[in-house]
């Protein structure tokens, strides 16, 4: 009986790995790329160890990947309107009140952390009062954009039970 079992416990243990020493990461981003040289390149976003190599004509940074150079297509300046804008009380229960420093008109949209437009505003007084007792609790944003629609500003907002 111990030789059978001895035997079973062999094979098993030869043939079945509970646990892999192999190097692997299951990223949820990922490129691969090679070049006429032969030099291959492979990154993932999702490791959290790294490591720098260097030599006289490469360096390179293993363990995380390194963002793609930024191309900047234009630039906004929200101050070349010269505004202050206070939204407030945050979080809310029902009321938020926009607060702004001259009769401006600007325009306003609440979306959801997924992008989606909640709702619309326009904002030509001071002060104006949205209503979010309608909507369920969570995180909202509140864009505000200039009559051009020129992003000027952006607020989040929490509302609360």
């Amino acid at each position: 009986m111990k030789t059978k079992f001895f035997i079973f416990f062999v094979l098993v243990v030869n043939y079945t790995h509970g646990q892999s020493l192999e190097r692997y990461v299951i990223g949820s981003f990922g490129n691969f790329s090679s070049t006429t040289a032969g030099t291959t390149l492979s990154s993932t976003l999702g490791e959290i160890v790294g490591t720098t190599e260097s030599s006289h004509s490469a360096i390179i940074t293993q363990g995380f990947q390194q963002p793609d150079p930024l191309t900047i297509t234009s630039i906004f300046n929200p101050k070349q309107y010269n505004l202050d804008i206070d939204v407030f009380p945050n979080p809310t229960t029902q009321y938020v009140t926009i607060k702004k420093d001259n009769l401006m008109c600007l325009y306003g949209e609440l979306t959801n952390p997924l992008g989606q437009i909640i709702d619309s505003y326009i904002f030509k007084q001071k002060i104006t009062q949205i209503n979010l007792k309608s909507i369920t609790p969570g995180t909202y944003f509140l864009s505000i954009k200039s009559t051009n629609n020129q992003f000027i500003q952006s607020f989040k907002i929490q509302k609360s039970q």
